[in-house]
């Protein structure tokens, strides 16, 4: 999996403080990294929230689920710029 930062420690730490946040403080937290808010990436950490520990590939189908048109590329992408 190239370009996917999972052996970054400050992965784990940003996911980890999105999951407890509501989506407020998540589309806030999105801000101050200089990130755009986008339903998917907020579906991205909801589901995270909601599910625990996924793989990508179940990660991917929660997200298809509500957005249909979404690739496994913005899935990674998304993970990725979260670091």
């Amino acid at each position: 999996m190239p370009g996917f930062p999972l052996h970054y420690p400050a992965f784990y730490l940003f996911i980890a403080l999105m999951l407890t946040m509501n989506k407020e403080v998540i589309a806030t937290n999105l801000r101050t990294h200089h990130l755009k808010v986008t339903p998917q990436r907020l579906k991205i950490v909801e589901s995270l929230n909601t599910f625990g520990h996924l793989n990508i590939d179940m990660l991917y189908q929660e997200v298809k689920e509500t957005y249909p048109n979404v690739s496994l590329a913005t899935v990674y992408k998304n993970l990725a710029i979260m670091t």
